[in-house]
């Protein structure tokens, strides 16, 4: 017996940036890339981004993101039943790191 895998079934999705970090306030658009069982791209698919923590930042239907809050999110893409997941680190612009310590401290 053979499995013969349509070429337009998503296989598995990447997104681009696994690490972001904005400040609160800031957006930052998410791309994904979409492979086929054949590792080929597949265009003009139709991605599903959503966030876990609402309340520290936000995402629009094509990837935009905005930091609400300071925390950690995680953005998840989804196209059809295979998904990928990326972090944003939504920071406090008002807070500075100190280079000696790596300690964060306020500004006044």
């Amino acid at each position: 017996m053979y499995r013969r895998e349509d070429k337009i079934c998503p296989a598995r999705i990447e997104v681009i940036h696994g690490y972001v970090e904005i400040c609160v306030g800031r957006k930052i658009k998410f791309e994904a890339i979409i492979y086929n069982f054949y590792d080929e791209v597949l265009a003009d698919q139709s991605i599903n981004w959503s966030i876990s923590e609402p309340d520290i930042a936000t995402i629009s239907n094509s990837g935009l993101a905005v930091g609400l809050s300071f925390g950690i999110v995680y953005v998840k893409a989804q196209a059809k039943d295979v998904s990928s997941t990326a972090s944003l680190n939504v920071i406090d612009q008002n807070a500075v790191k100190d280079n000696i310590d790596a300690n964060e401290y306020r500004t006044v």
